[in-house]
């Protein structure tokens, strides 16, 4: 796992003990990871990645992460749903999410965020908002990179973490301002 700033200044890295660490989330005190192929969501200390505990995952194909304050929100791409879940991993909620592969979640207020992946058709990965509820839609722009894999939100800028170019995309989702497919996803910054 790697620290960065803003800018994409190296601040840290730590070496984790599970496979496929596809998604990432922040609680306002721990740092949460999910693990693919061990199939386990860990809480970690922010400080050293140190794990405090685990609990087995909602999925056997999670990629990405979210957190509102009170829930973890897991992207399942083959299933293509999110699950809500409590702390230590009680089952809330399953949000049918779209095709193809979805991965990535982030959480802002009342929307779901989440991406999806599609290499060989480009224009078909999107990044998608929709309401945390039920998973409707309400808007979507194509996604900076063709297979986003996790998604997180700064309070002011969308942030996309790209396989396909191995770059992480800041990009202006105009959040405050009325949501209109024309305002949304402008990328601002990108760093390798």
């Amino acid at each position: 796992i790697y620290k960065l700033s803003t800018t994409g200044s190296f601040a840290g890295q730590w070496r984790v003990n599970w496979g496929y660490a596809m998604g990432l989330a922040w609680d306002g005190t721990y740092l949460w990871s999910d693990a693919l192929t061990a199939r386990y969501v860990y809480k970690m200390n922010p400080a050293d990645c140190s794990v405090i505990s685990s609990f087995y995952g909602p999925s056997g194909h999670m990629m990405g992460m979210g957190c509102d304050g009170d829930y973890l929100y897991v992207n399942d791409w083959s299933d293509r749903r999110v699950t809500r879940v409590t702390f230590t991993g009680s089952l809330r909620q399953l949000i049918p999410v779209s095709a193809p592969s979805p991965s990535g979640v982030a959480i802002i207020e009342d929307y779901l965020w989440y991406t999806t992946r599609d290499y060989f058709t480009p224009a078909n990965a999107q990044c998608i908002m929709a309401y945390k509820s039920d998973g409707s839609v309400v808007a979507s722009f194509q996604s900076p990179d063709s297979q986003a894999t996790d998604l997180a939100f700064d309070g002011l800028y969308l942030w996309v973490s790209g396989f396909t170019n191995k770059t992480i995309y800041c990009v202006d989702i105009d959040y405050n301002k009325g949501i209109a497919p024309t305002s949304l996803g402008k990328v601002k910054a990108l760093f390798r």
